[in-house]
């Protein structure tokens, strides 16, 4: 009899993907995840509009035009490092870490798991 249980990934419920999207809109944030590859992959990124280049920022939709359907699985981010738009897959996230505050200020360090959402 196989008494294992399947434990729920910690950034993938709607809770934690909704905290993760804020963080990212307020400031950088770094994302340890796992590539489709295998290949652990470590990502200085962000939602925050000031820090993209506005060329690159996302287009508002013309007059009648449907949004493009986006994956509930996946984020789609600025990368800060590479200057390009790149994503991860939540349930691939290994760990989420964020600074509140700048070189000027007392900085907080954020955590590796989300919070319990329950």
């Amino acid at each position: 009899m196989n008494t294992e249980t399947t434990q729920a990934h910690p950034f993938d419920s709607e809770k934690a993907r909704g905290w993760i999207k804020d963080m990212l809109r307020a400031g950088p944030g770094t994302v340890t995840f796992l590539k489709k590859n295998g290949e652990e992959r470590k990502m200085l990124c962000t939602l925050d509009e000031k820090l993209i280049p506005v060329e690159h920022l996302p287009k508002p939709l013309a007059e009648g035009a449907e949004p493009r359907k986006r994956s509930e699985e996946s984020l789609s981010v600025w990368d800060l490092n590479a200057n390009g738009w790149r994503s991860f897959i939540y349930k691939n996230v290994l760990n989420f870490s964020f600074t509140i505050g700048d070189d000027q200020s007392d900085r907080v360090e954020g955590y590796e798991l989300p919070p319990k959402f329950d």
